[in-house]
Order: structure tokens, then sequence, then C-alpha cells
């Protein structure tokens, strides 16, 4: 049982020694003992400590008195309003009943415990496998993580769906001067929160026949993922392709074609810049900033699935 709690401690005779087994923090006043006594009287005052991940069976020793953490915490009348365990009631470990073969639970976003009973002599296990169905729908959140001792997994199918968060260039405001994309990179600077997948892209005018790319790159310019944009519109508008899982951070998008092409992209040389034209003559100041945009997928319904030990350490993505 691990447990964690910061309080005053009121002490009586089993409470003095300072040289506990264990360490803990003092608080601020450390503590008020009486130093006064009448014959036959308790040693009465208190100590203020913290401590965290201690076992309830850790024990308090003086003078050949001993006592538990648990038993400590029940003479001073404090309750799990005060501190926290798991399991909640501070016990060893948890003990199973009306065990059934099949469970269905409610699952909030404080999620559930779900304990196994494993009986007979078990001297370790090699694999696990057990049936997974939710009646989630589409979610911009992910729908479902599942949280093990030592590791956890979580649900990472998105859907088709690019409506979650939307993100635009950092510094771009709202003109409409266009400009010409070519083979070399005209990059914006955009910030990005961990999704399972975006689709990045920019305002975009066709004029004539070309290959364009999107790009996701770091601040060092290293390529993370790219994609081929669909055809634009001769009218012009916004065109994206799907790049998978993104960390959170700061990155550039960068469009080009495969050929010095008159198509074209919103840009502007005015305010706070935050883009930059060719990578390979960039040198860190910022010139110019494009429209540019990254849309992150909306995650799938769980629906039913087999969940097993190979999905952990290992790529658990469940792309369809």
């Amino acid at each position: 049982m691990r447990w964690k709690f910061a309080l005053i401690l009121v002490i009586f005779m089993f409470l003095i020694s300072l040289g506990l087994v264990y360490a803990f923090l003092a608080g601020e006043p450390s503590h008020d003992i009486e130093k006064n006594y009448g014959s036959g009287d308790f040693l009465k005052g208190w100590i203020n400590i913290s401590l965290e991940n201690e076992n309830s069976g850790s024990e308090f020793k003086l003078n050949g008195n001993t006592i538990s953490l648990i038993e400590l915490l029940n003479l001073n009348s404090l309750d799990n309003t005060d501190y926290n365990c798991t399991p909640t009631d501070c016990k060893k470990d948890y003990s199973g009943s009306a065990g059934v073969v099949t469970k269905t639970r409610d699952i909030n976003q404080q999620g559930v415990l779900i304990g196994l009973k494993l009986q007979g002599k078990i001297t370790g296990i090699n694999s696990f496998k057990f049936d997974v169905s939710s009646n989630a729908g589409k979610s911009c959140l992910t729908p479902l993580e599942i949280i093990f001792p030592e590791t956890s997994w979580s649900f990472n199918n998105y859907s088709a769906d690019f409506t979650c968060a939307q993100a635009r260039g950092e510094c771009f405001s709202s003109s409409t001067e266009e400009i010409n994309v070519d083979t070399k990179l005209r990059c914006e600077k955009i910030n990005l929160e961990k999704k399972s997948a975006y689709q990045i892209g920019a305002w975009i005018r066709k004029k004539n026949n070309a290959n364009l790319t999107a790009g996701l790159y770091d601040l060092s310019l290293e390529k993370v993922e790219d994609c081929k944009l669909p055809d634009a519109l001769v009218s012009g508008g916004e065109v994206g392709c799907k790049i998978n899982e993104v960390e959170a951070g700061e990155y550039y998008i960068c469009i080009s074609a495969n050929i010095n092409s008159n198509y074209t992209m919103k840009y502007e040389q005015t305010g706070d810049k935050c883009g930059f034209y060719d990578a390979e003559q960039f040198t860190g100041e910022y010139v110019i900033d494009y429209d540019v945009f990254a849309k992150a997928a909306a995650y799938s319904e769980p629906g039913t699935f087999t969940f097993d030990n190979s999905k952990l350490g290992e790529d658990t993505s469940l792309e369809e």
C-alpha cells in the first residue's frame, strides 16, 4: 500500500524519536513538545511532517514501543480526506468479490480500477489477452487508456475527421497577397499539440500542373514527415494532406513544388514574422509569413477489439 499526506500529527508516548527509520520532510513550524511533566504524565506535543509513498505498515519506534503509520493516523482521528491510499482502504492488498467472467463498467475521466483474481501457484505471467468493447463515439481526446503498474497504453486509432484542433501559422494575419510556390521550401513556424494525426497544408491557388508537398520540420529543420498535397482549385482555397502522430511543440510547416510552378500561396511581410524562404539559405532570421495550417484528427470509435501484451512496448497504433 502506498499513501501520501501532509498533516500535523498529535503525539503521545510513541513520538519523540528524531531518528525514524525512513526519511521525512519537516514542516514549518516543525514541532512543539511540552518540556515540563508531573509524575506519570505522558509525553505531549506534536510534530509537523510530510511523507510520500510510504507503506501503511511502516513503523514508528521509541523505547521498545511500536506503532504503524495507519494506527497512528487512526489514533489522531484522521481519515482519508487528509491522505490518499492505494488501495483506498489502506490495506496491504486487494481482495476479490463478486467475480464474473464478463464485467461492464461505466468509465469516466477519472477511470475505473479493474483487478483480476488468479488462483493457484503463479510464478509469472508470460502473456495475456482480453476483449474490450466500447460504445464511445468519435472524440478529440483519447477515448481509452489502460494503465498497468509499469507502463500504459492509449487508444490511437484516428478517423478522417480533421476538425478537433486547428493551428495557424504563428504570425500570419489576414493578407490576400500571393507568391509563387517553387522547388525551395516556404516555411512558417507553428505550435502543435500532441495528436494522433494532423492534416497539414496551406491556402493555395492552382495556376498550372505541378506536384506540391507539405512537410513538417522541427526547429533544426530536420524533416519529421511530409505528404503530397491534393490538387488546388483555380479559385484558391485550403488544401492539406495527412501526417501521423505528432508530439507537442513548435515546428515549421513548409510548402514546395517539384518544379518552379505558377501555383501561389498567401503571404505577408508586415508585422511580426515567423517564416522564411529557402531552407538552405536560412540564417535564423524570419522575414516573411505564410498562410499555413494544421488540423488535428478526431479519434475514431473504439468499438470492439482484442487487447494483449503485444500492445505494450511496441507500436500500439490501431490504424485502420
